[in-house]
């Protein structure tokens, strides 16, 4: 008796077979009919968000439970065309190479597509469509990204839930990129700037999360009062200089009233380490929380720390950790609609 095809199985049955597909060949199988596109999605294969790394060329990425599937657009240099401002013109790629990691990068499986016809942007939400994906998608600009045409860029990003940005190899279009693309969250580097400090205004947006990342080889510029400009509920920062003083202060301004909007800030320290956290507490009241303590901050859940309150009476918990390769310091705030 020959087997029944894929599409007149009952839906259960399909749901069932397409978990142990191989992720690349089930997006093979979603680009055969829009019957198998939908089948695809309604097998509720759900993924975060789609990325988009824009670098000497571009790659797509979307993440799953234990893998991670990236498309690879393989530009032919034969083949490329120049707009009147001496911009790459972001053309079909034919060739497409589809690569599957696990989730701590090892290479899984390779699969190349030679007749490829979508653009990138059919490509984004293709994959949206499919793994139910959010929205917006998140966007990391690399060094040589400014290569391209950048009102195809604005057609293709849209409004970005994440904006990466590396040193493109151009201020100015570290620049423009900012004044550009809104995005929900920020993460940065100092190198992207002249003078290695991240500019005021954009400290003063008031992004989700914003992210100042030091890149090694380049000095990083951020001072008490830079930071105090952050209107950011979210602050992460990799910070290779010592300058503990410096969080004792802000700690004693937020129990004063600073920063009020905040709701959590990680600090981490990727050389050396936090030796004396005494420094980083001296002179304000805490209380002390036992390890055993659990408490849950929005999605995470907080071990022991030390506690502080505002003149509000707002409470905030400062913790430490480390490990062989860095230090870290983590403030949360218990706002009513953090604590749970």
């Amino acid at each position: 008796m020959a087997a029944l095809p894929p599409t007149r199985l009952s839906t259960r049955s399909i749901h069932t077979i397409i978990q142990y597909v191989s992720p690349i060949k089930l997006l093979l199988l979603s680009r055969v009919s829009e019957q198998s596109r939908k089948m695809v999605k309604d097998s509720q294969i759900n993924s975060g968000r789609v990325y988009l790394d824009i670098g000497e060329s571009m790659n797509l990425s979307i993440i799953f439970a234990k893998h991670t599937l990236t498309l690879k657009f393989v530009e032919q240099p034969q083949n490329t065309i120049w707009n009147e401002f001496g911009q790459k013109v972001i053309s079909i790629c034919t060739t497409v190479d589809i690569v599957l990691f696990s989730r701590i990068g090892e290479l899984v499986s390779t699969f190349r597509i030679n007749d490829n016809n979508c653009t990138i942007s059919q490509w984004i939400s293709h994959l949206k469509f499919i793994y139910n994906s959010d929205e917006r998608i998140n966007v990391t600009f690399e060094l040589w990204s400014s290569q391209y045409d950048q009102q195809q860029l604005r057609n293709i990003v849209g409004l970005a839930n994440q904006l990466k940005i590396r040193h493109s190899g151009d201020y100015e279009y570290n620049r423009w990129i900012l004044n550009t693309f809104a995005s929900e969250e920020l993460v940065v580097s100092p190198s992207c700037f002249r003078d290695f400090r991240v500019p005021l205004d954009v400290m003063m947006r008031a992004y989700k999360t914003i992210g100042i990342i030091n890149q090694p080889g380049f000095p990083q510029v951020i001072d008490l009062n830079d930071f105090l400009t952050i209107n950011s509920k979210s602050i992460l920062i990799f910070y290779p200089s010592k300058h503990l003083k410096s969080w004792n202060f802000f700690f004693r301004l937020w129990a004063n009233g600073s920063s009020p909007h905040i709701e959590s800030l990680l600090i981490v320290y990727l050389e050396g380490g936090i030796n004396d956290a005494d420094v980083i507490m001296a002179g304000i009241p805490n209380e002390i929380v036992p390890e055993n303590s659990i408490r849950i901050h929005g999605r995470d859940r907080i071990r022991g720390g030390h506690d502080i309150y505002n003149i509000n009476g707002t409470k905030a918990t400062i913790l430490f950790s480390r490990n062989e390769e860095n230090s870290c310091i983590r403030f949360v705030v218990w706002h009513d609609h953090c604590a749970r």
